[in-house]
């Protein structure tokens, strides 16, 4: 969380919704105690609310080009940049799973790969080719 507000935020701008959102995320990640599977959420929570913040976030509740909510039966693609598209691809998720992440509701463990994989892209677009050190020391150390 640290290197993402480095990295992404302007320098001296202040920022009180992001440093709320910051502070509440270590506090939750303080209070887990050895329930180490309560960490995915809260990290892609605070993805989220930084990517909000900074301007670069999506309307999770809605059709990207339109002010039509999404239909609970269909299925959705994410785009950076654009929003939840309509699909018919049997990889598209579901539009259950897209509004209970909108939510921060990750009761359904079904949640956490979208969640995931929408806060890489969504982040990663926005780094460039620029790369998180502390995410790629976890994954050097888990190699050992």
């Amino acid at each position: 969380m640290n290197e993402l507000l480095q990295r992404l935020c302007p320098k001296e701008e202040a920022n009180p919704a992001l440093f709320t959102a910051y502070f509440s995320a270590i506090q939750a990640l303080g209070k887990l105690g050895a329930d180490q599977r309560a960490v995915e959420p809260i990290l892609r929570l605070f993805e989220r609310q930084l990517l909000d913040s900074l301007g670069y976030g999506i309307d999770w509740l809605r059709i990207a080009r339109s002010d039509q909510p999404l239909n609970l039966l269909e299925r959705y693609e994410f785009e950076y940049g654009v929003g939840l598209v309509p699909s018919q691809s049997a990889v598209a998720c579901p539009a259950p799973l897209i509004l209970a992440f909108a939510a921060g509701d990750f009761t359904d463990l079904q949640v956490l790969p979208w969640a995931k994989m929408w806060m890489r892209q969504s982040i990663a677009a926005v780094l460039g080719d620029s790369v998180l050190h502390t995410r790629q020391l976890l994954i050097d150390l888990q190699k050992l």
